[in-house]
């Protein structure tokens, strides 16, 4: 009978070894859950954060482009009235020219001054 008792105390040694190997693991387990949870909460919020501040971001570049847009048009307004000014500036300086031309041409031909 002795040898019986042995053989369930040596069962019962193993089993109360894996019951507290499992009780060991599990406050583990709970402990790396609870580490996971607070980390998911953590990643929630930054990207909570980073949602609102790619909004921002967004609605400061929309803000920008409109405005590049507005100072775009702008110079290509003033570009136009630099172009239109040169246009008339240099018809003006051709007739000069051409006027100048001509008084030249005429004072050689007739140096007297009667043109």
């Amino acid at each position: 009978m002795e040898n019986g008792r042995e053989h369930y105390s040596d069962r019962l040694d193993r089993i109360e070894g894996i019951i507290e190997a499992t009780a060991s693991r599990q406050a583990e387990i709970e402990d790396e859950f609870s580490r996971l949870l607070k980390a998911q909460v953590v990643l929630h919020d930054n990207a909570s954060r980073f949602h609102d501040e790619m909004s921002k971001f967004v609605k400061l570049s929309s803000a920008h482009m409109e405005l590049s847009s507005s100072h775009m048009e702008l110079s290509n307004a003033r570009m136009d009235r630099v172009e239109q000014n040169l246009a008339e500036a240099t018809d003006k300086l051709n007739a000069l020219i051409a006027f100048t031309e001509q008084h030249h041409r005429e004072h050689r031909e007739n140096p007297q001054g009667n043109g």
